[in-house]
């Protein structure tokens, strides 16, 4: 739906597509859209919390994969600012009664293919044009996701006017919108700094849920909120430089 709403606004920027712009487009997209993909298997085995920490581990892969692949070291602060981030993640998300089983390892391997979708990214950013390289996401991303769709029987089309809606908003909004204006971003920044910066995303999900559906945040969650903004602020702390 993302990627017909993009080709009916901007049809010209669409009809531009180079195949280097579409090839690269869909290769980030794969990455995406299989850690989606492994992230809803793993929110159907287990509790979504669990799955939200597990899959935020991603930013512990960035840096690696950002290393071997870009050349690109953490600061010591963004490696400070990562593990008091996730931290309070851990806060925020897990439960008591922690059960891990067969959704862990689904969670694990979204966080691998989360990381590996960012570091993509800054990788194909410094190729081509940024909103060529979200546009090429959008509809690699949907030819791949409505190919699992197919073989897993999975596809059907929507019969109610509420269901359209979400759809169409999650489209264009949720996924869209979050392509280009990620991609436009990422040349200006390295893929570490990116995946810190998303583990404020639990955060926003719980001013939502207390804003629409009257969820009470427990103390403890509202200290893991407290303890990721500040590990994302450490994490923006500038080095240091050297004094000649």
């Amino acid at each position: 739906m993302g990627a017909l709403a993009i080709a009916l606004i901007a049809p010209k920027s669409v009809r531009a597509l180079t195949r280097k712009e579409l090839l690269l487009g869909t290769a980030c997209g794969t990455f995406f859209v299989s850690g989606l993909i492994f992230a809803f298997l793993s929110m159907s085995k287990m509790h979504s919390g669990i799955t939200a920490f597990l899959i935020g581990c991603c930013a512990l892969f960035a840096p690696f994969m950002e290393y071997y692949a870009l050349k690109r070291v953490p600061s010591k602060w963004q490696s400070i600012g990562l593990l008091v981030a996730l931290a309070g993640m851990a806060l925020l998300s897990l439960r008591a009664d922690l059960n891990l089983d067969s959704g862990a390892t689904y969670a694990l391997i979204s966080a691998v293919l989360f990381a590996a979708w960012s570091v993509s990214l800054s990788y194909a950013v410094r190729l081509v044009k940024p909103l060529a390289l979200g546009l090429g996401q959008i509809f690699g991303g949907a030819a791949l996701a409505l190919l699992f769709a197919v073989l897993l029987g999975e596809f059907s089309i929507p019969s109610s006017a509420t269901t359209w809606y979400t759809i169409l908003y999650l489209g264009i909004v949720s996924v869209a919108l979050r392509f280009i204006a990620q991609t436009w971003a990422q040349q200006f920044t390295t893929a570490t700094s990116t995946e810190i910066v998303f583990l404020v995303e639990p955060c926003g999900a719980l001013l939502w849920g207390y804003l629409f559906a009257t969820e009470i945040p427990s103390a403890l969650q509202l200290i893991g909120c407290g303890v990721i903004l500040g590990g994302i602020l450490v994490a923006q702390i500038p080095k240091s430089k050297s004094v000649a």
